[in-house]
């Protein structure tokens, strides 16, 4: 049944059968009858005489063999195919790495062009504060006077220098003159308790000194 053209099945006349079995003809009819009776494999005698035999383990098998074969086959040509399109991969992957310079060097220019603004510690100042910085602030704090609330914030950050170390003072300035604005501003009542945000109220002068025990 192996070596047959339809593996697992053979068909054959029963002189032929006879022979291959080693049996007589007379014989051959009680060893189909047990072959069939012990589910060895199915008989089936044909119209001319012929008889079929049929191995479902072997037709089972031969069923696996084949959906295998069909798996490897569709494997290969994919990778045949996933070799002529390498080339077109490799070109998409130069263009998205174009993109990605591109949108560097766009983050790079935008950085550099607003620069960062350091406090030089030694010198007691402020470092790379332009004078379109303090353009554009007056210009969105109006109530606020730049140049003082700059002093000023520089002293706090001096007098607290755990808390006055930033790691973007730009952040810290703006929020600084935002919440001066908010108060008032600075330029009506340079004075006042409320035009600088880092300033101790003086109604909050009784709690440090209970914290501190000064009193």
């Amino acid at each position: 049944m192996w070596e047959s053209p339809t593996r697992g099945t053979i068909t054959r006349s029963k002189p032929v059968l006879a022979r291959i079995l080693g049996a007589s003809e007379d014989e051959l009819g009680v060893i189909l009858d047990e072959i069939q009776n012990q589910s060895v494999c199915e008989c089936v005698t044909e119209r001319n005489g012929d008889v079929t035999l049929t191995s479902r383990r072997i037709v089972r098998e031969e069923k696996v063999r084949q959906q295998t074969l069909c798996r490897v086959k569709r494997f290969r040509n994919a990778q045949k195919i996933g070799a002529c399109n390498e080339s077109v991969t490799v070109k998409k992957s130069e263009v998205r790495s174009q993109k990605s310079e591109a949108r560097d060097k766009k983050t790079t220019t935008t950085a550099s062009a607003q620069t960062k603004i350091q406090i030089d510690w030694e010198q007691r100042k402020w470092e790379n504060i332009s004078d379109e910085d303090k353009a554009r602030w007056s210009k969105a704090y109006p109530a606020v006077d730049i140049d003082t609330s700059l002093l000023r914030a520089l002293e706090w950050c001096i007098s607290n220098p755990t808390k006055g170390k930033k790691s973007n003072y730009r952040k810290f300035l703006t929020n600084w003159f935002s919440r001066s604005q908010d108060r008032g501003g600075s330029r009506s009542n340079a004075s006042g308790p409320d035009d600088d945000p880092g300033r101790i109220r003086t109604r909050d002068w009784a709690k440090v000194d209970e914290m501190f025990g000064t009193t």
